[in-house]
């Protein structure tokens, strides 16, 4: 969407599924770490980090974000890369 709000709320939606979410969309989610909008990546980081197992091809991008210009950004990375390194799920 053009709107950063819906994509950012698309986003921890989609989180809400969990470890039932297809791997399809996961690899969407992944893609979206490079969005121009930081609470978009913030987002997109912390619905990765709840997804839990299946998200785990995520970690070397969120690991990409731990360097991010937004501390939140950064935040919900590093957080997200502790759940799936741990598999602590969401």
């Amino acid at each position: 969407d053009q709107q950063w709000q819906v994509r950012g709320v698309a986003a921890l939606a989609l989180g809400q599924f969990g470890n039932e979410i297809p791997e399809e969309t996961v690899t969407v989610l992944i893609r979206q770490l490079s969005d121009d909008h930081a609470a978009v990546r913030m987002a997109v980081a912390s619905a990765l980090g709840e997804i839990g197992a299946a998200a785990r091809q995520a970690v070397p991008g969120l690991r990409g974000l731990v360097e991010d210009e937004d501390a939140a950004v950064r935040a919900a990375a590093e957080a997200a890369v502790l759940k799936l390194s741990t598999g602590k799920e969401g």
